[in-house]
């Protein structure tokens, strides 16, 4: 599984670069990364009871909160905290922005390579179904453990996770953070363009530009001008 390295940086660096931010006061841009580090780690609260007893890891954790029931009131619940918290939001942008940070997590959950580990992947119909999903992108290393700790703290002091995994899922957190910020405002520019065209049903870029406007007719070639006229006096040249 990822970290919490990851679920902590990579959705709140989206977020924080967002033009959902930038909206904000600065009264309530803290409340806002504050739920934003929450939401993209809750489904990692169902590890609780393994504070009591370690032995309830391997029956709890990934179980109870990595699941589409679980996912449901994870949303909720972030809607309401966006709602009383950080009010500046919309409706439409409050259930988006719970929406993707919880599902920021079981997506990272499901992109570690499984090697031999069957407790790897994400089990989304849980407890219809005991299957484990993984994404056909995995990008993240699997983490090891120091035998004889608690789960928590082994992945913590494990050597083998400071030298090699720990490194890796920051440059991976910098790498996706690039792809999805760009994509975001690169979607963004398009969707503002073709709803443009759409309403004024012409190309907005051309609409746009400055057009050639003729300049007024110079007062001396008015047609109303008075026109001089000359008789011939008949005395010839």
């Amino acid at each position: 599984m990822p970290s919490p390295l990851v679920h902590t940086l990579l959705p709140t660096a989206v977020a924080a670069t967002s033009s959902l931010t930038k909206k904000l006061p600065r009264a309530e841009r803290l409340p806002f990364f504050i739920l934003c580090v929450f939401l993209g780690n809750c489904p990692d609260f169902d590890l609780t009871p393994t504070l009591f007893d370690r032995h309830l890891w391997t029956e709890v954790h990934r179980w109870f909160g990595h699941n589409l029931f679980a996912f449901i009131p994870w949303v909720a619940g972030g809607i309401w905290g966006f709602r009383n918290y950080v009010p500046s939001l919309s409706a439409a942008e409050r259930r988006w922005a719970a929406f993707l940070l919880v599902l920021s997590h079981l997506v990272l959950d499901g992109m570690v390579a499984p090697g031999h580990d069957p407790r790897t992947g994400v089990p989304l119909f849980w407890p219809l179904s005991t299957e484990r999903w993984h994404f056909p992108i995995q990008l993240f290393p699997r983490m090891s453990h120091q035998a004889g700790m608690h789960k928590l703290i082994g992945f913590a002091v494990a050597k083998e996770n400071w030298v090699h995994v720990f490194g890796a899922e920051f440059l991976m957190c910098v790498a996706l953070w690039a792809l999805l910020t760009l994509s975001g405002r690169l979607a963004a520019h398009l969707f503002a363009y073709f709803r443009a065209k759409t309403k004024t049903g012409a190309n907005p870029i051309l609409q746009s530009s400055p057009q050639y406007t003729p300049a007024p007719p110079s007062p001396l070639l008015r047609d109303d001008s008075p026109i001089r006229t000359y008789k011939d006096s008949g005395l010839g040249s």
